[in-house]
């Protein structure tokens, strides 16, 4: 749970528009992809890209309980 917690703070400083509450919904290994996505954008683009994972769709949705 502490290292989820760390991702999320991680994963916040970046994005400070991502709800905690929503972001904990989330798999550890779910948050962990999200954060090098990010991470990913924060470079300049001629130095890096992001390839999606082959198990993740193009477009994806959540409802909130």
């Amino acid at each position: 749970m502490q290292q989820k917690n760390r991702i999320i703070d991680e994963i916040c400083e970046v994005n400070p528009s991502a709800q905690r509450g929503w972001l904990d919904m989330f798999s550890l290994d779910e948050l962990e992809h999200y954060r090098a996505h990010l991470l990913t954008t924060l470079e300049p683009p001629s130095t890096t890209r992001w390839v999606r994972r082959g198990d993740v769709s193009a477009m994806a949705m959540r409802e909130c309980a």
